[in-house]
């Protein structure tokens, strides 16, 4: 997981700075930590995502893995990755699942957008559906393709 937390803010930080992103890396996340360790990796990746953020106008369409997109739309994607992320941990853990309902709506409003290319792309899963009355965290996991 750690991993694929870098090669997410990665992947963010180069298409919001318009460079080539190796896509094969968010897959693959079967290798050491980096040396640094990887909360100093974390932060040091973060910064620079943000370095990045603030340094374009947001309003500026960027090309994606998935299509053409405001630079603030498309930050969003990697925000939600670490909201669904931060569930999977803690269902694996045995840990309280409930997530910020505020953080799940927004969600679920980037996903619903992102998701039907992210499958193409192998990012999620296939949609599970769940009743019309589900919460926004429950309909976020079910468009990503998880069971709530």
């Amino acid at each position: 997981m750690i991993n694929h937390a870098l090669a997410v803010q990665n992947f963010a930080n180069s298409t919001l700075s318009k460079v080539d992103f190796d896509m094969s890396t968010m897959g693959n996340v079967a290798h050491d930590l980096p040396s640094e360790g990887a909360e100093s990796a974390f932060k040091s990746i973060a910064d620079s995502t943000l370095a990045t953020i603030k340094s374009i106008n947001l309003e500026d369409t960027v090309e994606t893995a998935f299509g053409a997109m405001p630079g603030g739309q498309f930050i969003m994607v990697p925000i939600v990755d670490m909201i669904i992320h931060t569930w999977d941990l803690a269902k694996a853990t045995g840990q309280n699942t409930t997530l910020d309902s505020g953080l799940c709506e927004i969600g679920y409003n980037v996903i619903v957008n992102v998701a039907p290319t992210g499958r193409e792309r192998g990012a999620f899963g296939p949609e599970v559906i769940v009743p019309d009355t589900a919460s926004f965290q429950d309909r976020m996991l079910g468009m990503s393709g998880r069971t709530p």
